[in-house]
């Protein structure tokens, strides 16, 4: 008898680490970039979090499970290339973005 073959779906949760620099060390920036993600991209989840190594430019984690746990759902498929690149092109927005000045 063939063991159950589990289907895999589509990566549909991803974390976000933004660049280094105090622009993004604002806790309500990385909510509006969370928020505005979130919103872009219907039927994804993201979080936004300034743990781990940041670099010059944001870094996209696919989450795409869990390993060596028996009770996980299976892996998910890795995203596709496209899918990243719009991504990465609704971040480089906030990365352009004019910080507010006080007159």
């Amino acid at each position: 008898m063939k063991p159950a073959v589990s289907k895999l779906g589509p990566c549909r949760h991803f974390l976000v680490v933004p660049p280094h620099g105090a622009k993004f060390d604002n806790l309500v920036m990385l909510m509006r970039i969370e928020a505005g993600l979130n919103a872009e991209f219907a039927g994804f989840t993201f979080v936004v979090t300034t743990d781990g190594q940041r670099y010059d430019d944001f870094f996209l984690v696919p989450i795409l499970g869990t390993v060596n746990d028996p009770a996980a759902p299976p892996l998910q498929v890795k995203p596709d290339v496209q899918l990243c690149m719009n991504i990465a092109s609704f971040l480089s927005r906030y990365v352009n973005e004019e910080r507010p000045r006080l007159n």
